[in-house]
């Protein structure tokens, strides 16, 4: 029952994925995704911290040592998995890019629209990026100064740098009391224990934290620190991958699969194996045949 649960999570993961990387169903599923806070609460959750410490164990075997035990494979294919899907949730020149170009689709003015999807174009990618978390920076000082300057002076009057630096601002964070930083967090419409009509809302905070097995401060301060914090480029992420593959990822099994076990596993249960490796040519497919090639 275990390993059909954890064959069950990889799976959905897998298709979360793909529905990120298809630009016309990006437009819907993006947005949703991030209001659930399903990436933040996946990083707090048992399974990918046990993943995480595997990982760290696993790290100091030799090479022939690397490949993973069968009972911790599932745990390092769902830490590979959320740590793809938060990558790809936090793109966001991709919904720049979409926002854009659907924007200039719905206009009634041609000739705006060619001017800002112009200015869209001829601005690198990494700044479209940055240009949205330093909103993203100013809205949140704005708000601190409005509600709580007096004990959050520290992030207010810091430069943007600083605010979108992850590290910096939990240091920031830390220092606050946890009724502030829920106010902070629902001020941004990040969270809200009172969504429902009635007043009596089905999953609260304390209630996913309870779940998810961390403390609540812990819980906001994870969702505030994912909206507010500043990917890595694609300039950083380039200068940081190794030229040729290593040992590690060449005894990886979920991103390198060994060709005759996962031929043969693959043939009899008919590609029910999940690989932590994006897909090309998914824009290509129709809904129909992306489901029958891959479900």
């Amino acid at each position: 029952d275990a390993a059909l649960r954890k064959g069950y999570i990889s799976k959905v993961l897998e298709l979360l994925l793909d529905l990120l990387s298809y630009p016309q169903t990006r437009t819907h599923v993006a947005p949703y995704l991030s209001s659930q806070q399903l990436v933040v609460q996946l990083a707090l959750s048992k399974l990918y911290r046990n993943a995480t410490a595997s990982k760290k164990r696993g790290a100091a075997r030799t090479a022939k040592q690397h490949r993973h035990p069968p009972q911790q494979g599932q745990f390092v294919l769902f830490r590979q998995q959320v740590d793809m899907l938060l990558d790809s949730e936090r793109m966001e020149v991709a919904a720049a890019t979409s926002s854009s170009s659907g924007g200039s689709a719905s206009s009634s003015t041609a000739a705006n629209n060619d001017g800002v999807a112009a200015r869209n174009t001829h601005l690198p990618h990494d700044d479209v990026a940055s240009q949205q978390v330093h909103q993203r920076a100013h809205t949140l000082q704005k708000m601190l100064h409005r509600h709580h300057a007096r004990e959050t002076s520290e992030a207010i009057f810091a430069g943007v740098g600083r605010v979108t630096d992850g590290r910096w601002l939990r240091g920031r964070i830390d220092k606050w009391a946890e009724g502030t930083l829920y106010d902070v967090c629902r001020r941004l419409r990040l969270v809200d224990d009172d969504d429902d009509d009635d007043g009596n809302c089905s999953n609260t905070t304390a209630e996913s934290a309870e779940r998810l097995g961390c403390t609540r401060r812990a819980l906001l301060t994870s969702i505030l620190l994912y909206h507010q914090s500043a990917r890595n480029s694609d300039a950083a992420v380039l200068s940081m991958a190794p030229l040729y593959p290593t040992e590690q990822l060449l005894w990886d099994s979920y991103s390198v699969p060994p060709g005759r076990n996962y031929l043969a596993s693959s043939s009899s249960s008919s590609s029910s194996q999940s690989l932590s490796l994006p897909k090309l040519n998914t824009r290509f497919l129709s809904a129909g045949g992306y489901l029958l090639r891959n479900f």
